[in-house]
């Protein structure tokens, strides 16, 4: 199974930020809206929806779930070139602790960002997106 990155689509800077990270990818990965998914589809991967309004996702081809910012190293770490590098170091400690409040920081304050983004009808909502 490929991983999969999910955001949130009703957060049009979440929506932004996951389609273009994943034009960048060079291995296979999906990545969807996690509202694309629904309950069931959340639930099978390990997550509520609750989870999936309060941060973004990266679900491993194991099905092994990365919260925040490491969702984001791991997302990076999919694509080649500076994204790749910039995916290690934010997964390596000590510079990985700062993720963390960095990345709280940013989803705390998001609701500041235009919101209802219909994912459905944006061109690369369904980029390599075989996950639901």
């Amino acid at each position: 199974m490929p991983a999969l990155l999910l955001y949130d689509g009703d957060c049009e800077s979440c929506t932004a930020f996951a389609l273009r990270l994943a034009g960048a990818w060079t291995t296979q990965a999906d990545v969807l809206a996690w509202q694309q998914l629904g309950t069931d589809g959340l639930l099978a991967r390990r997550l509520t929806p609750t989870d999936a309004r309060r941060a973004l996702w990266w679900i491993d081809e194991h099905g092994m779930p990365h919260r925040g910012a490491a969702a984001v190293g791991h997302a990076l770490l999919a694509a080649r070139g500076w994204h790749g590098l910039l995916g290690r170091v934010v997964l390596t400690p000590p510079l990985s602790w700062f993720g963390v409040p960095g990345y709280w920081a940013a989803a705390r304050w998001r609701h500041r960002q235009p919101r209802a983004v219909d994912t459905t009808r944006h061109p690369a909502a369904h980029y390599r997106g075989r996950a639901a």
